[in-house]
């Protein structure tokens, strides 16, 4: 997986060769920089190259509409995607620009440590007094992210170099939205903790369905904190029945618009295309992370690795390309079928290390973190269904059709009880990671619902 992009990297001076590629016009520095990094998405390098393979390949890949430059028309559907992405980008830094976002994000995820949420009072003090601070920066993003229509949008023409601040935008809203969850449950009222949960779920959901990998996945770690908010508005005190029954609509949602695993890597694979643009354009080191360079250098192994990435580029695409094409076929299975294949995929790659055949660029680069992604996607999805089954479950609903979980391929351990109902090892028999959902009384005279003797 490209995880480069989590940097949200701006354009690199590396990236210099391009300029000559560009030719001279009127343009500021940067925006030669920005068109020829553009230019990349047509792959004029991998059209231009004589393997017969590669150019079959390709024939497939513009068949599918699964290059980058496609991809950008696919998404931004009639509009011009540049407009797209530029009114989603003015939107959200019109609330706040992006310095101030990562400095606010980092304030709140050291307030909001991940896993369950705390009430402690210094920490519950903390919360509040961030809540009301930053209320009015919460209604700003609602205004963007939860109008009808609202879409996030990536720019495939920039590949790997492509700007995805508006992830942090919405992990900054996200917060700011469980700050507003927390702040209702310590003042006593978890159904008013629902619509901030609801907006979660909404934002980690428009997230996840873009078809980026690291979007895909940085959703999965929202759902799970949001997850972390519906363990501690059902285990309140005061929830009843009818706060379970939203809770369970909210999460029960998220099944139905489930993204289909395949478009992250169709996604992540349309990356790394373009990387291989860079890469043919002279522009190993702007792929590259500076810690990564720099164990090069020491190693003395920097020069050997550019040189010897643009000598063999074609067949390291060649290779990259083929075992993408497997990885996304993988997608028609469910993970715990899965699993094997890409231990296959990867120990195939890593017997071809001391051969000419090695793809030495896509194994630094491009391909570690699939496996890990793929284990991620599975434990999202598992995660949902199994709180949709304790929740259902708790209110004496007919239990949901989820019968095999996708982790595990076994059926889900559902264990109900007069007191509470229990769902536990659904990722995995190792894992202690466990849903507890007390159980209700049928009628709650007072607002203090009293747990089942």
């Amino acid at each position: 997986m490209n995880s480069k992009s989590k940097k949200y990297r701006s354009f690199a001076p590396a990236v210099l060769v391009l300029l000559f590629v560009a030719g001279c016009s009127r343009q500021t520095p940067r925006q030669k920089e920005i068109e020829a990094v553009e230019n990349l998405a047509d792959l004029p390098g991998l059209t231009r190259s004589h393997d017969r393979l590669l150019k079959s390949e390709l024939a497939r890949l513009v068949s599918e509409r699964a290059t980058p430059a496609l991809l950008s028309e696919r998404d931004s559907g009639s509009a011009n995607s540049s407009d797209c992405i530029r009114e989603m980008d003015t939107s959200l830094n019109n609330v706040l620009a992006p310095r101030e976002v990562q400095l606010l994000l980092g304030r709140l995820q050291k307030a909001q440590p991940e896993g369950p949420l705390t009430f402690g009072p210094l920490r519950s003090r903390q919360v509040a007094d961030l809540h009301h601070r930053f209320l009015e920066t919460l209604r700003q993003y609602r205004k963007v992210l939860l109008r009808p229509g609202f879409a996030f949008h990536v720019n495939w023409r920039r590949g790997l170099l492509a700007d995805l601040t508006f992830i942090e935008h919405a992990q900054l809203a996200h917060r700011l939205e469980a700050l507003a969850a927390n702040e209702a449950l310590s003042q006593g009222r978890p159904s008013e903790a629902v619509l901030p949960l609801r907006n979660m779920f909404q934002i980690d959901q428009n997230l996840a369905r873009i078809g980026h990998a690291v979007a895909r996945l940085e959703a999965a770690k929202l759902r799970r904190h949001a997850l972390y908010v519906t363990q501690a508005v059902v285990q309140h005190r005061r929830a009843t029945r009818t706060v379970y029954r939203e809770c369970l609509r909210v999460v029960a949602k998220q099944l139905s618009n489930w993204p289909n695993d395949e478009d992250a890597w169709i996604g992540d694979r349309a990356v790394g295309l373009h990387t291989y643009e860079l890469v043919r354009a002279g522009d190993v080191l702007s792929v590259l992370m500076p810690k990564e360079i720099e164990a090069m250098t020491q190693a003395g192994e920097l020069e050997a690795f550019v040189a010897a990435t643009i000598q063999f580029v074609d067949s390291d695409e060649r290779t990259y390309l083929a075992t993408m094409r497997e990885v996304i076929a993988s997608c028609k299975q469910p993970y715990y079928q899965r699993r094997q294949t890409l231990s296959d995929i990867v120990r195939r790659v890593e017997q071809l290390r001391d051969t000419p055949r090695y793809p030495l660029f896509a194994a630094k680069v491009l391909f570690p973190g699939i496996e890990s992604g793929h284990r991620i996607q599975a434990s999202d999805r598992a995660r949902i269904e199994a709180w949709t089954l304790a929740l259902a479950t708790a209110l004496g609903d007919s239990r949901p059709d989820l019968k095999v979980n996708p982790m595990t391929g076994k059926p889900y351990e559902v264990t109900s009880t007069y007191r509470e109902v229990l769902v536990q090892r659904f990722l995995g028999p190792d894992q202690s990671e466990a849903i507890h959902v007390p159980r209700r009384a049928q009628t709650a005279a007072s607002p203090a619902s009293k747990l089942m003797p």
